[in-house]
């Protein structure tokens, strides 16, 4: 069984990593009553004390890094507070907020 933070993490991790290109949608699913479904999921789980930033490629002079670098730990910490507040979309959207670089 999928841990429930995994998909909220696995939406941040996406979002940050690509610098706002990619964002997740939603994570729902439909079941078929009468066809059996299976999901195989594999996660690789970095050191808590990596940085979480947007890739090189994707940052630039004119494409400058909407998120700062973040501490994994950091991340699975906030991602795990917004979980307790029911993990509402205005949770989450509040903690991708204070991940975002403020402009100078």
């Amino acid at each position: 069984m999928i841990n429930r933070l995994s998909v909220p993490f696995l939406e941040a991790l996406e979002q940050i990593v690509t610098n706002g290109k990619l964002k997740s949608v939603k994570h729902r699913v439909i079941t078929n009553a009468t066809l059996a479904r299976m999901t195989v999921a594999f996660f690789i789980e970095p050191r808590k004390d990596c940085l979480v930033l947007p890739a090189k490629s994707l940052i630039g002079p004119d494409n400058p890094p909407l998120y700062r670098p973040v501490g994994f730990r950091e991340m699975l910490s906030g991602i795990q507070t917004a979980f307790m507040g029911e993990m509402d979309d205005c949770s989450m959207e509040t903690f991708m907020k204070s991940l975002k670089v403020t402009p100078t």
